[in-house]
C-alpha cells in the first residue's frame, strides 16, 4: 500500500510507536486499511524484528479475520516480489501462517484446548450448535426447578407466586446468559444484593426518584404557562374571551396545585407525599366549550374554539406529567422498604437456580465432551485472570505469556462490540503492569457510534472507558487516542445530512456520545462536486392496501422508485469511471425480518429480484416443513394434517377434488367417525379380495387418483420400514431420494437457496443425532419445543448475490458493509419494546417487578424504577446508533421513507398527530416558551420522531409540516450547516377507472356465432388416452428405467441396513463425500481453486456454504487434478461457462426418435440439471461429473442415454449446436468425450 494516499491521522495511528493506540473511527474511515498497514509495517520492519508468529488479531467474523490473513500474505508476497533475496520477509512469509488471526469465539478456544488438562473434558472437544445449546440450557432450567421444588419447597413457591412460568422461564434464561457474560458473577451479585438491602442505597434511590419528580415537575411548568398565556386570554380580536368562558379559574386552580407539589417534594418527606390528597381528580372539571356565546359571529366561535382546544391540550399534557408523577408515590416509605427486600429474597433464589443450571448444564456437556462459545470464553478468562479480594489479578499461566512475550503485538477489531469478559481477557495479556488500564503493544479500533449489538450482550461503554484511559494525562506514556473521522465512503451530500441529523441528535444523554465537530463525519473528497440531494419520500398508510396486496404502500412505492430510476438509468461511479446503476447497487434497509418478505414481493411484483439474508424462519420454510410433516407420517400414519400436506404437495400431487374424494371415502355409513385418512390410503391399495378389516378394498373409479393412492402407500411403507432400521440423517436422505425433492426444489426461483436449506436439515438431524438417541419421535419431539424460538435454527447461506438483484437488509445486518443508493425504510417501529419486568445492567445490576397473587397486585420496586429508566434510555441509544448505521451505508445518495405507521391499536390520525406534537414543542423551544431539544429527542418514540425533529429543523421543513398538516417552524440562530434535501409525495396509483354503473336491465338478444362456439367448447371431451403418461419425468428417471431394459434388473426398493455404530457417526459415506464434491463444483470460484482448492474450500467454509464436515467430505486431491487437467483449460478458456444449469422442457419438442423413440412425442415434461456448459468456438460442450468408484473410462458410455436427453433438451433450449458430451470421473481422474 505503499502508494496510499493517508491523512495525517490515518498516518498517525499507522506509525507511532512505543504507545498502546486507541483508535475511534468514523463510519467510512478506512479502519481496517489502516489496522492491515500497521500490521504490514511492524511485521516488515528489520530493526525491531517482530515475529509474525507473535501476532494476535482479532475480530468479530470468521470472513474478516480470514481476508484480515490474506490480505497479510498478499502485502508479503508484493514485498518479496520487489526483494526477493530478502531474508527476512521470506520467514515472515512462513511464520504468518502461524499467526493468531481469528475471531475472539476461535481464540479462546485454541487457548483452551492447549491448556484443557486445566479442566474435566477429554481431548477431540467439539462447539455444540446452537440447537443442541438450547436444548440443554432449557433441559438444565427443568431439572434445576425441579430440584428446587423437592428441597425447598417454600423458596419454590415464592418464584411460583411472582412469576407466571413462562415469565419465569425468560426471567431465568436471562439471568443466567447475562451473568456467564460478566468476568467474576459473584461480585456482581454481592453488589445486587447490596442495592436491594443497604439503607444509604435505598435513601439514594429516594433521593433519585424525587430528583426525577422535580424534573418532570419542571416540565410540567412549562405547559402549565403556555396554557397560563391562553387561557387568561382578555380578548380576541376585540371580544372578550374570559368572559364567555373562564379559564382563568381553572389556570388558578391548576397552579395552586402544581405550587403545592413542588413544596411537597422540596421537603423529600415520602410518607408526607404519599398520603397528600393534591391529585388532579380533587380539581374542578374543565370548563365545558358549550359555554361559547351563540350570537358571536362564526369567525370568531371559530377562533374561540381553537384556542380553547389548544388550551385543553396543553392542559392535558401538563396532566398527563402530574399523573406520572403521582405513580411514583405510591407507596409510603415502609411498603418501599419491604418491597425491595422482597425483591432480595426472590433474586437470592433465582440465583441458587442459576448456579444448579451451570451445574447440571456442565454435566450434560461432560457427556457429549463438548462446549458453547460463552463456555470457552469463561474458561479462557479462568486461565488468564483470577479473583482475589484485592481485586484481579493475573494467573500463572497469564505472567508466563506475558514473560515470553508470545503476543507482542495485539490487534482488536470493533472494540465497540467487546463484552465485560473479552475485554478483560485481551486487557490480562497486553504488557501492562496495571491490569486496570491496556498496555503498550495493544491496537485497538472500534467507534461507540456504531455500538448496536447490546442484544449480545457487548458493553459499548468499555471502548469509552479504554478511549479516556487514553485521553488521561497520566497515561500518556502508555496510551494515545486517535480520532479518524474523514469518510471515504460516501459523497459530500451523504455527509452533511448525516452530521445535520446527528448534531441535533445524538449527545452523552441519547446516544452515549456527543456527535460534536470531533465525531462529525469529514467529506473524503472522492466524488465530483454533482451532488445529489437526500430525498424524503414523504408516503401515506393505508391499511386496506396491505390486506389487499400483501404488502404495504411504503414497500410498493420503493419497489417503484428504484425501478424507476434502473429505468432512467442513473449513474454510478464505479472505479473511477460513471455507468449507469444496476440492481445490485440499491440497497434496502428494514428493522425487522418479517418486512424482508413483503418488501420481495413487493420487487418482484414489478420485475425485481431481492437479495436476503434472512436466518429465521428456517423450520417455516416450506421444504422444511414438507419434510418435517413426512417425518410425522412415518412416526404416525394415522397424523391427518400432516399426511394432507404430504399429498397435496409437489411430492405427490393430490388436487382438491381427488383429497375431496379422498375424505369422503373417509366417512363410515351410519356413524358420524371417520377413518383416518391413511386407512383410506391403505385400503386403496390393497387387494380387491382383501379381507382384513383395516384394509377392505376401495375404489375410486378413477384410475388417476387410484395410482396416486397405490403410490403413496407404498412411499410411506417403504420409509416407515427403513426407520426401523436407519439413523436419522440417512432415512432424511432417503426421503430427498424417494421423492426425487431435490429435483422439486430446483423448479422454484429461489431453488438454490431450497436445495441448501434442505442440504442443511441433515445437519440439523446428524448434530441431534449426535446428542440424542430418540430417533425420529424424539427429532419432532424437540423440534416442537423449539419452533416459537425463531433463531434456534438458521436458514442456509446461498449464493444468489448478483447484480441483478436489490439487496434488503436489517439494519444491524447492513454494519460494514457500502451501497451507492440506501433507502431508509420502516423507521416509525417503536423504539422500545414492550416492558418485560426484568432488567440487567452491568454496573447496576438485576431488578425486576413481581406480582403478589395473595393481593392480587403487583409490586415493583425503587430499584427496578431506576434501572428500568437506564435500561430504557440505553436501549434508545443504541437505536439512534443503528440509525447512524443505517444512513452511513449509503455511497452516492441516500433516501427516506417518511411512512407514518400504525402500530398496535392506534388509529392513522393520532400518529400523525403525535408527530405534529414534536413540532409544536419545538416550536415553543424556538419561541423560548420552555422545553428544551434533548427532552424532546430523548421522549422520541420511533426513529420516525427523530427524523421529524431535524426536518422540521431544515429551511425546507415547512414541506414536511405542511405535509402534515401543521405550521412551519421559525428557525434562526443556528449556525449548522443545512443539507441539500428535496421532497417528493407518493400515493397510492389506482389505474382503474371507476365509471357510474347503469342499473337499468334490459334484454339482449344472444349473439348466435358465439352462442354456437360456447356450445362445441362444452362438448368438447379430453383425450385421455396418454393419462397413464406421468405428467413430468427426470432424466434420472428415464436413465434408471433404461438400465433396467438393458440389465433385466430392477433395483431393489429400499436396502434394510443395521444401525449405525457410535463410532462411524462422524464418517461420511462415498454418496455423502460425492454429493459435497459436486457442491464444491457448484459454489467454488473457479479461477481461485485453480490456484488454491485446500484455500478456496476455506474461504467456503468461512462465508458459512460448507460446513467443516462438509469441507472434510470433498476430495480435494481429485479436484487439484481435474484443475491441472488439460480439460480445465477447455473450461477456463470459454466465454461463457454455465454451472448446474437447470431445465424444464416439453418432450414433445424434443426430438428423441433415434435415440428414445417411446419417448417421441411425450405430452409430459422432461426436468433436469446439468453440471456443466461450456462454449467453445465450434458449438457447446455438456459437462457431467462423476464421483462413482468407476473401474475404467469403458464404464462411462453406459451414461449415453442422459447425455443424449441433455443434448436434446440444450439445442432447443440455448438454439445452437451441442457438439459432444464430456463425462468426468474424479475416481479415474480423467474423463472421456462422446459425440452423440
Amino acid at each position: 500500500m505503499a502508494d496510499t494516499k493517508w491523512t495525517k491521522e490515518q498516518e498517525k495511528a499507522i506509525s507511532d510507536r512505543g504507545k498502546g493506540i486507541i483508535v475511534s473511527a468514523a463510519a467510512g474511515s478506512g479502519k481496517t486499511t489502516v489496522l492491515i498497514e500497521r500490521m504490514i509495517q511492524l511485521l516488515s520492519d528489520e530493526k525491531n524484528k517482530i515475529p509474525a508468529d507473535r501476532l494476535l488479531a482479532v475480530t468479530f467474523t470468521k470472513e474478516a479475520a480470514s481476508s484480515m490473513k490474506e490480505k497479510l500474505s498478499r502485502a508479503f508476497d508484493e514485498q518479496l516480489r520487489r526483494d526477493p533475496e530478502n531474508k527476512w520477509l521470506l520467514s515472515q512469509q512462513n511464520l504468518i501462517q502461524l499467526a493468531r488471526i481469528s475471531t475472539i469465539n476461535s481464540f479462546c478456544l485454541d487457548l483452551v484446548k492447549s491448556n484443557l488438562h486445566e479442566f474435566d473434558f477429554q481431548g477431540g472437544l467439539d462447539i455444540l450448535d446452537d440447537s443442541v445449546q438450547n436444548l440443554i440450557l432449557q433441559e438444565a432450567i427443568t431439572q434445576a426447578y425441579e430440584k428446587l421444588c423437592e428441597e425447598d419447597y417454600e423458596s419454590y413457591k415464592l418464584l411460583k407466586n411472582a412469576f407466571a412460568d413462562k415469565t419465569l422461564n425468560e426471567i431465568t434464561d436471562n439471568l443466567y446468559k447475562f451473568m456467564r457474560s460478566l468476568p467474576f458473577p459473584k461480585r456482581w451479585i454481592a453488589e445486587v444484593h447490596k442495592n436491594f438491602t443497604d439503607d444509604k442505597i435505598f435513601d439514594s434511590f429516594i433521593k433519585d426518584n424525587i430528583c426525577v419528580a422535580q424534573t418532570k415537575l419542571k416540565e410540567a411548568f412549562s405547559m402549565y404557562e403556555v396554557f397560563e398565556e391562553y387561557a387568561c386570554r382578555k380578548e380576541i380580536e376585540g371580544i372578550p374571551f374570559i368572559k364567555h368562558i373562564k379559564l382563568n379559574e381553572t389556570a388558578d386552580s391548576d397552579r395552586e396545585l402544581l405550587h403545592r407539589l413542588r413544596k411537597l417534594l422540596e421537603s423529600g418527606d415520602i410518607d408526607t407525599i404519599a398520603k397528600s390528597d393534591w391529585k388532579f381528580s380533587t380539581i374542578k372539571r374543565f370548563p365545558s366549550n358549550k359555554a361559547f356565546n351563540a350570537s358571536l359571529d362564526d369567525d370568531i366561535r371559530i377562533r374561540f374554539k381553537d384556542n380553547y382546544a389548544f388550551c385543553a391540550s396543553y392542559r392535558n399534557k401538563y396532566k398527563d406529567i402530574v399523573a406520572k408523577i403521582t405513580d411514583m408515590f405510591n407507596n409510603t416509605k415502609l411498603i418501599m422498604k419491604e418491597n425491595m427486600l422482597e425483591s432480595d429474597r426472590i433474586f437470592t433464589v433465582l440465583c441458587r437456580v442459576c448456579e444448579d443450571i451451570d451445574k447440571i448444564s456442565q454435566e450434560m456437556k461432560l457427556e457429549r465432551n463438548g462446549v458453547t462459545f460463552s463456555d470457552v470464553e469463561i474458561m479462557a478468562r479462568e486461565l488468564l485472570v483470577k479473583d482475589t479480594e484485592n481485586g484481579p489479578v493475573r494467573t500463572e499461566l497469564c505472567e508466563e505469556i506475558r514473560r515470553n512475550r508470545l503476543y507482542e503485538l495485539i490487534f482488536i477489531d470493533e472494540f465497540q462490540d467487546v463484552n465485560n469478559l473479552q475485554e478483560l481477557v485481551f486487557r490480562s495479556l497486553s504488557d501492562s503492569d496495571n491490569l486496570d488500564i491496556m498496555g503498550k503493544n495493544v491496537f485497538v479500533v472500534g467507534d461507540i457510534k456504531q455500538a448496536i449489538y447490546r442484544f449480545r450482550l457487548s458493553n459499548p461503554e468499555l471502548f469509552s472507558k479504554t478511549r479516556n484511559d487514553a485521553s488521561a494525562p497520566e497515561n500518556s506514556e502508555q496510551l494515545e487516542a486517535i480520532l479518524l473521522s474523514k469518510n471515504f465512503r460516501s459523497r459530500e451530500s451523504v455527509v452533511d445530512f448525516v452530521n445535520f441529523l446527528f448534531h441535533y441528535l445524538m449527545t452523552q444523554h441519547t446516544g452515549q456520545v456527543d456527535y460534536d465537530r470531533n465525531e462529525e463525519l469529514r467529506y473524503g473528497e472522492l466524488y465530483d462536486k454533482n451532488n445529489k440531494p437526500t430525498e424524503i419520500m414523504l408516503i401515506p398508510f393505508d391499511k386496506d392496501y396491505k390486506k389487499t396486496n400483501g404488502y404495504s404502500v411504503e414497500n410498493k412505492v420503493i419497489a417503484q422508485k428504484i425501478k424507476h430510476m434502473l429505468e432512467n438509468g442513473e449513474e454510478v461511479k464505479d472505479h473511477g469511471s460513471l455507468r449507469p446503476c444496476r440492481a445490485g447497487d440499491f440497497c434496502i434497509l428494514v428493522q425487522k425480518n418479517d418486512e424482508i418478505t413483503l418488501m420481495a414481493k413487493a420487487l418482484e411484483e414489478v420485475g425485481l429480484k431481492a437479495y436476503s439474508e434472512d436466518t429465521n424462519g428456517y423450520m417455516k420454510s416450506r421444504e422444511i416443513t414438507l419434510v418435517l410433516n413426512m417425518l410425522r407420517v412415518i412416526d404416525n400414519p394415522m397424523n391427518d394434517i400432516a399426511m394432507t400436506a404430504i399429498m397435496m404437495s409437489p411430492i405427490m400431487g393430490f388436487t382438491p377434488d381427488e383429497m375431496a374424494a379422498v375424505t369422503e371415502k373417509s366417512k363410515k355409513p351410519n356413524s358420524k367417525l371417520k377413518d383416518h385418512i391413511y386407512q383410506v390410503v391403505a385400503a386403496s391399495a390393497s387387494a380387491e379380495d382383501s379381507h382384513e378389516k383395516e384394509a377392505t378394498h376401495i375404489s375410486f373409479n378413477n384410475k388417476t387418483l387410484q395410482d396416486k393412492c397405490i403410490k403413496l402407500n407404498k412411499l410411506i411403507n417403504s420409509l416407515r420400514y427403513l426407520s426401523m432400521s436407519m439413523g436419522l440423517e440417512r432415512l432424511i436422505r432417503k426421503i430427498y431420494d424417494m421423492t426425487d425433492l431435490m429435483g422439486i426444489v430446483s423448479l422454484y426461483l429461489d431453488s438454490d437457496k431450497k436445495r441448501a436449506n434442505l442440504r442443511l436439515l441433515l445437519e440439523y438431524a446428524s448434530s441431534y443425532e449426535q446428542n440424542s438417541q430418540e430417533g425420529v419421535t424424539g427429532f419432532l419431539r424437540y423440534i416442537d419445543s423449539v419452533s416459537s424460538n425463531e433463531k434456534a435454527f438458521k436458514q442456509a447461506m446461498t449464493v444468489t448475490e448478483g447484480s441483478d438483484s436489490v439487496y434488503i437488509k436489517t439494519y444491524h445486518a447492513s454494519k460494514g458493509l457500502e451501497y451507492p443508493f440506501v433507502f431508509l425504510c420502516q423507521l416509525d417501529i417503536p423504539l422500545i419494546k414492550k416492558d418485560k419486568g426484568y432488567c440487567s445492567h452491568n454496573k447496576l445490576g438485576f431488578a425486576f417487578s413481581f406480582m403478589d397473587n395473595s393481593k392480587l397486585m403487583r409490586k415493583t420496586s425503587l430499584y427496578y424504577d431506576k434501572l428500568s429508566k437506564e435500561s430504557k434510555a440505553e436501549e434508545k441509544s443504541e437505536k439512534l446508533r443503528l440509525l447512524y448505521v443505517g444512513c452511513t451505508r449509503a455511497k452516492e445518495r441516500l433516501f427516506v421513507s417518511y411512512a407514518p405507521f400504525i402500530y398496535s391499536n392506534t388509529a392513522y390520525e393520532k400518529v400523525i398527530e403525535r408527530k405534529v406534537e414534536i413540532v409544536d414543542r419545538l416550536r415553543n423551544i424556538y419561541s423560548k416558551q420552555g422545553d428544551s431539544l434533548e427532552n424532546v429527542v430523548a421522549d422520541a418514540e420511533t426513529m420516525l420522531d427523530w427524523i421529524t425533529i431535524t426536518l422540521a429543523l431544515h429551511s425546507t421543513g415547512g414541506q414536511l409540516t405542511s405535509w402534515l398538516g401543521t405550521d412551519n417552524i421559525a428557525v434562526s440562530g443556528d449556525e449548522y450547516p443545512e443539507p441539500e434535501i428535496i421532497y417528493n409525495e407518493y400515493g397510492i396509483e389506482n389505474t382503474e377507472q371507476t365509471q357510474e354503473e347503469d342499473t337499468t336491465i334490459s334484454e339482449i338478444e344472444a349473439d348466435k356465432t358465439i352462442l354456437r362456439n360456447l356450445l362445441d367448447k362444452f362438448a368438447f371431451e379430453y383425450d385421455w388416452s396418454g393419462v397413464s403418461t406421468p405428467a413430468k419425468l427426470t432424466v434420472t428417471e428415464i436413465t434408471a428405467a433404461e438400465k433396467e431394459k438393458q440389465t433385466e434388473k430392477t433395483e431393489p426398493e429400499f436396502y434394510p441396513s443395521l444401525p449405525r455404530l457410535d463410532d462411524e457417526f462422524d464418517k461420511l459415506s462415498a454418496a455423502e463425500k460425492g454429493t459435497f464434491t459436486h457442491k464444491f463444483m457448484e459454489l467454488s470460484d473457479y479461477d481461485k481453486a485453480h490456484e488454491s482448492v485446500k484455500t478456496e474450500l476455506e474461504r467456503l467454509v468461512n462465508q458459512g456454504y460448507f460446513s467443516q464436515k462438509e469441507a472434510d467430505g470433498v476430495y480435494v486431491e481429485a479436484l487439484e487434478a481435474f484443475f491441472r487437467s488439460d480439460f480445465y483449460e477447455r473450461v477456463k478458456n470459454s466465454d461463457n461457462v454455465m454451472r448446474e444449469k437447470k431445465f424444464l422442457v416439453s418432450m414433445s419438442d424434443l426430438d428423441l426418435s433415434e435415440n428414445l423413440p417411446e419417448y417421441n412425442g411425450n405430452s409430459g415434461m422432461l426436468q433436469g440439471i446439468a453440471d456443466c456448459i461450456f462454449h467453445e468456438p465450434d458449438g457447446y460442450v455438456i459437462v457431467d461429473y462423476k464421483t462413482d468408484r468407476f473401474k475404467d473410462l469403458s464404464q462411462l458410455m453406459g451414461y449415453k442415454t442422459q447425455l443424449a436427453l441433455y443434448k436434446a433438451s440444450f439445442e432447443m433450449i440455448l438454439g445452437e449446436k451441442i457438439k459432444s458430451c464430456y463425462i468426468y470421473s474424479f475416481w479415474l481422474r480423467k474423463g472421456v468425450e462422446i459425440k452423440l
